[in-house]
């Protein structure tokens, strides 16, 4: 039993990877994309490398942004979920690896999460092509609205609530508080 969300991540992160369980299809905006599912197993991590960039608490609720090395020397970029259930028991939720390649012209957030039992999560690395973005925020199609200030090029949002409904859309914006650019985000 993980007494921390950072050790539930770690323990879970560097638990040898299984098999996966099915191929999904991920469709986007402008493209598919297949991935992976798993329902146990880890990912393969080193656990020395794993390195905490970016945190978010809020109560029974934790999202992390981190990097680490996996046993064949690929590095990742990760998003992850926890949840405490019960007083010191925290269980992985969700994660998922966060693209690092630019492929987009305008300034834009490669972004994992997405919604897990318990909540909604999602962070990423910000691709800011030349601009200077200090603020992001993610607009559900109900209105509901998170911000997070870009430090180290990432952004993390977190909350309890399991409604919000999809696409989101991502404003990101200048040191004026100036939207730079916006785009679709888990456009389901």
């Amino acid at each position: 039993m993980a007494h921390t969300p950072q050790q539930t991540i770690i323990d879970f992160l560097s638990t040898p990877i299984r098999t996966p369980d099915s191929t999904i299809s991920i469709h986007g905006e402008s493209r598919t994309r297949m991935g992976v599912m798993y329902t146990d197993g880890g990912v393969g991590a080193v656990a020395a490398t794993i390195r905490f960039h970016k945190e978010r608490l809020i109560p029974l609720h934790y999202a992390a942004l981190l990097t680490f090395v996996d046993a064949n020397a690929r590095t990742w970029e990760f998003a992850c979920f926890a949840r405490q259930e019960g007083e010191h028991n925290w269980v992985f939720k969700g994660g998922g690896s966060i693209s690092t390649k630019n492929v987009e012209k305008m300034p834009h957030v490669n972004i994992a999460g997405g919604w897990v039992e318990g909540g909604f999560y999602a962070g990423g690395i910000v691709n800011m092509n030349g601009k200077t973005i200090t603020r992001a925020k993610i607009l559900s199609t109900d209105g509901l609205i998170f911000e997070d200030s870009v430090d180290d090029g990432r952004v993390l949002f977190v909350t309890d609530r399991e409604d919000i409904f999809a696409p989101v859309r991502v404003l990101l914006y200048d040191v004026a508080g100036v939207v730079v650019s916006s785009h679709i985000g888990f456009g389901v």
